[in-house]
């Protein structure tokens, strides 16, 4: 017939198996098979291993923690490499418009807003897309991106990450936590910023623009 203890040290399970420890500090408590195989369930109270009342509220609480932790890593991700805006822009080389990604992190928010600066309303910079495309971007466009930009990352900390926060906290169950899908959204219009065809020549920013000393297609 098999066996099954606990062993209690300073008033606490602190493991379970099929044979008694020899050590004199350690106290050990025949149980049945269920309660070892679910011994997380329990806790030594006077002398005794009883199912712990508050057990349902630890997994609970364990439960909310482990999905705030999820809804933060995925927002922190979301901001630094996540975020994108869609555009219809023109291709550098083929001056052809299409649909292309443009990474909103908080690094392109800077260096568009410097483009922005440096630039004259009838000066175009190139700017390198998700796709590894070149698009071209002038004055209005590097300034209407940014304002984008900001937007999505307010958003971000205002909106969607405290709504996730309130719904994990509403739960009652560990299963209603876990339910929970985490996934921040990126907005799903495009924004037109293709150049008309009589547009010039490609600007360099001017020297003073803090592009933190990364080539113009760079981002």
């Amino acid at each position: 017939m098999i066996t099954y203890y606990a062993f209690i040290q300073d008033e606490k399970i602190q493991g379970s198996g099929n044979c008694p420890m020899l050590n004199k500090e350690i106290k050990n408590i025949l149980i049945s098979k269920d309660v070892f195989e679910n011994l997380d369930k329990y806790i030594y109270s006077e002398g005794e291993v009883v199912l712990d009342p508050d057990y349902d509220q630890k997994q609970l609480d364990k439960a909310r923690e482990e999905k705030i932790k999820e809804a933060t890593d995925k927002a922190y991700s979301f901001e630094e490499k996540d975020a994108l805006i869609t555009v219809n822009a023109t291709n550098m080389k083929s001056r052809a418009s299409g649909i292309y990604h443009i990474e909103g992190n908080l690094t392109n928010n800077i260096k568009l807003s410097a483009y922005a600066s440096s630039i004259t309303e009838t000066d175009v910079v190139p700017w390198n897309t998700k796709e590894n495309v070149n698009v071209l971007l002038n004055k209005t466009a590097c300034l209407e991106l940014t304002s984008l930009m900001s937007q999505l990352n307010a958003k971000l900390w205002t909106v969607d990450f405290p709504a996730y926060l309130a719904q994990i906290e509403a739960c009652e169950t560990k299963e209603d936590v876990e339910a929970i899908e985490i996934e921040y959204q990126n907005p799903a219009e495009i924004v037109d910023v293709n150049i008309p065809p009589e547009e010039g020549e490609t600007a360099e920013p001017q020297e003073d623009a803090d592009t933190s000393g990364d080539d113009l297609s760079q981002t």
